[in-house]
């Protein structure tokens, strides 16, 4: 499993940005869980060894990652 946290964390780093005011240290991110899956899966992880998708949502909170819109200006 360690193995597949470090693999999330590079999947989100790449869909992320931190707080444009810097008012928090929370990074927000807006992959969602069914294209993490869907990325994890083309990186070769079969389908029956992936967690559920409200685990793979709790692995990217307990990561810091924070789901938020990105604002278009």
């Amino acid at each position: 499993m360690p193995e597949l946290i470090n693999r999330i964390k590079d999947i989100a780093d790449g869909a992320s940005q931190t707080d444009p005011k810097f008012t928090s240290v929370r990074l927000y991110t807006r992959l969602s869980v069914s294209s993490l899956r869907e990325q994890l899966l083309k990186q070769g992880y079969p389908p029956d060894t992936l967690p559920s998708d409200p685990t793979l949502w709790n692995k990217l909170v307990a990561l810091g990652y924070k789901r938020k819109k990105v604002a278009k200006t």
